[in-house]
């Protein structure tokens, strides 16, 4: 990808946009579980190895601050934790094993796993015993997780978040060359907090839909995201 001046060289994937509480609230789960994700595993062994990595390690000397590619970490560990069947200790011992077998620092963001069905790794631990329907929900994890990233050259480029009671939506876009990584509407790239600052001050769905040139649904999609009450 272009590296922007404005970065100085470095890849904005990497850089440190987020807080623990930015990517807790795009993710849906509580920001005690993500930083659970962040610390290494106590007492965890698997074959007699003891297993000392984090499921998501942030950027290196910025304390409480994520990167683009940790957003994306998250979402996968969360979105594994919700199939049928599936510890925490199963979802670790997959990333650990994948890491020493595979040699993918961090598997979760490599499209390889998910396109060629490596991630079924995780059905093959002796820790991991899914059902039929748990099988079937890893499959649709999959599907999810391809469906809602765009990857280039092999790692995610942008990311397609969830939005409350509107799942299969993907009106709202996070992409780190955007707005410094804040999400945006994908029509048209107007920030999904400042449709909320609008709305709060009083302006309708309407009037910012039309001051905006964007769709009313999506202005009420960013609106969601942003856990406003309509």
């Amino acid at each position: 990808m272009e590296v922007s001046h404005f970065y100085r060289g470095q890849d904005p994937r990497e850089l440190p946009f987020y807080t623990q509480t930015d990517t807790a609230d795009a993710i849906g789960v509580p920001r005690s579980t993500l930083r659970s994700w962040l610390k290494p595993p106590h007492g965890l062994f698997f074959q007699g190895q003891g297993i000392d990595r984090p499921l998501i390690q942030g950027p290196e000397g910025v304390e409480g601050r994520l990167s683009f590619f940790n957003l994306i970490e998250a979402f996968a560990v969360g979105s594994l934790r919700n199939v049928e069947g599936m510890t925490m200790r199963a979802v670790r011992v997959a990333h650990w094993t994948a890491q020493k077998r595979l040699s993918i620092d961090r598997p979760f963001l490599s499209d390889d796993i998910w396109v060629s069905g490596d991630l079924y790794w995780l059905k093959d631990e002796e820790s991991v015993n899914l059902s039929r329907a748990g099988q079937y929900a890893l499959t649709k994890v999959i599907e999810s997780y391809l469906n809602r990233i765009v990857f280039q050259s092999g790692v995610p480029l942008q990311w397609f978040p969830m939005i409350p009671y509107r799942h299969a939506s993907q009106s709202v876009l996070i992409d780190p060359r955007v707005q410094f990584g804040q999400p945006v509407i994908a029509d048209g790239g107007i920030s999904t907090q400042i449709i909320a600052e609008l709305f709060d001050a009083g302006s309708s769905i309407e009037k910012i839909a039309g001051d905006y040139g964007v769709g009313e649904e999506d202005v009420g999609d960013a609106l969601l995201f942003e856990r406003v009450t309509l």
